[in-house]
């Protein structure tokens, strides 16, 4: 059996322990380790495990073509750096990724592309569509959003297959679930406490410093000023804690200072993303700048509608102040605090709307009427109504006035336990006691096995 892996991060540890589960290893019959990764910022360890690498940095576009095939969907995915290029250049590199990957798999005659946490990035997304259209085998991880469970599917994309029927057991913990949302106000995630990387294998800063010079000295390629801005600000946290604190000051005249009692009677609660993150990148690129977004949201509520909009905690002090300005020139909408509970900015509204947001479905929960812009997992329960985007007047009335019983509610809560599993795929930065312990591999395999055997009846 020959797998490719898609190393992203510190990915490359994932699969290190993956590959020491005997259950795992016997299934595939001791498989043959391929890798794709970005660059070579992990060179010397895939050198010591002998593995055969593909170093993406390593393409060679055609400069010669001006016109070359290119997805600009998947083009669209990324962040920074290859969209701030000009077109041509973006085309051009897309087509050489394709080509390097195209000719690995081929090459090496692979059984299976399988990733060990959600696809963030336009080259995992890349990798896993081109497997598939040589029929290769693709399996993916994908964040359920219940408690730390997940589920895996063949793409980059939250599509929910409901391959198994729930259980007594699987009733049970959907009302356990229930309850418990309800009384806490909040999803719990317990899996997703972070620890300091520092603990596990983080070198001082010294250390990382003069290896960052090294490798960049050696393969230029690797280069790339977002990258290189972003790692001062993790390895000198104080100076970005400086910038997000005079941000966080300068912001404060955008946001309306009302409490719940002041809120409008009749609300669609609108949160915002962080950004760039691959709910977004990946699963909706058009809507990467959410003024897009909440353009057509406020240009088709009632009269006697006002859309509320909330910033992401994670993101205080960190979004340009000019995403702020603009908003506050928009009829209809009135940014709050990130100080008030987004539970009841929920319960308070008639309608939540996010782009794919777990609002959305902590909204279904208290049968609110929601729906996500772009499919997420939840969406087969939210999204039951039709979304026209060529009559989104309509669209939003008519989810205004939907009604939801708590028995169906429980029913598909117990659809998803019956589907997904304890396996946390957020990757070993999240967590690395929790991402590399035994219990969570584990769990990994088995569904991963699981969805080999079952894979042509599970996605066909």
């Amino acid at each position: 059996m020959n797998i490719v892996f898609y190393a992203y991060g510190l990915g490359h540890l994932f699969i290190e322990e993956l590959l020491k589960n005997e259950y795992f290893s016997s299934f595939f019959n001791q498989p043959n380790v391929f890798i794709v990764t970005d660059n070579r910022t992990h060179k010397y360890f895939y050198d010591s495990k002998g593995w055969d690498v593909l170093y993406l940095s390593d393409f060679e576009e055609d400069k010669r073509v001006n016109y070359p095939l290119s997805d600009n969907f998947m083009i669209s995915m990324k962040r920074y750096t290859l969209i701030d290029l000009k077109a041509v250049k973006q085309e051009q590199v897309f087509s050489a990724y394709k080509n390097l990957i195209e000719d690995f798999l081929k090459k090496n005659d692979i059984n299976l592309v399988l990733y060990e946490r959600k696809i963030q990035s336009m080259e995992g997304t890349l990798i896993l569509n081109t497997a598939k259209s040589l029929n290769i085998k693709t399996i993916c991880p994908h964040f359920g959003r219940i408690y730390g469970r997940s589920f895996l599917s063949n793409s980059e994309q939250e599509y929910f297959t409901t391959f198994n029927t729930p259980s007594r057991e699987d009733e049970k913990e959907a009302q356990i679930f229930l309850t418990k949302f309800k009384k806490a106000g909040s999803f719990l995630y317990p899996l997703f406490e972070k620890t300091k990387i520092s603990k596990h294998f983080q070198k001082n800063l010294i250390t990382r410093t003069f290896n960052y010079f090294v490798r960049h000295l050696k393969y230029s390629e690797m280069f790339e000023r977002q990258d290189f801005f972003q790692s001062i600000n993790n390895n000198l946290p104080f100076i970005n804690s400086i910038k997000i604190i005079l941000r966080r000051l300068k912001s404060k005249k955008y946001f309306n200072k009302i409490n719940y009692e002041e809120l409008p009677e009749n609300y669609v609660y609108f949160p915002l993303h962080v950004t760039p993150e691959a709910s977004t990148s990946i699963h909706a690129p058009y809507f990467k700048d959410q003024l897009r977004a909440l353009d057509m949201i406020r240009l088709s509520i009632p009269p006697n509608f006002k859309v509320i909009v909330k910033e992401h905690p994670m993101m205080k002090g960190i979004r340009p102040l000019s995403f702020y300005k603009e908003i506050s020139k928009m009829a209809g909408v009135r940014l709050v605090s990130h100080e008030l509970s987004s539970f009841k900015l929920i319960k308070g509204s008639r309608l939540v709307i996010t782009i794919t947001g777990t609002a959305a479905f902590e909204a279904y929960l208290l049968a609110i009427p929601s729906f996500t812009i772009v499919e997420a997992f939840f969406s087969n329960f939210t999204n039951t109504l039709k979304i026209d985007f060529l009559d989104f007047k309509e669209t939003i009335k008519t989810y205004i006035n939907k009604k939801i019983k708590e028995e169906y509610i429980l029913k598909d809560l117990a659809i998803i336990y019956a589907n997904t599993n304890e396996y946390n795929p957020m990757g070993v930065e999240a967590n690395p006691g929790i991402i590399l312990s035994k219990r969570n591999m584990e769990s990994f395999v088995k569904e991963v096995i699981f969805t080999f055997r079952n894979y042509e009846s599970k996605f066909n």
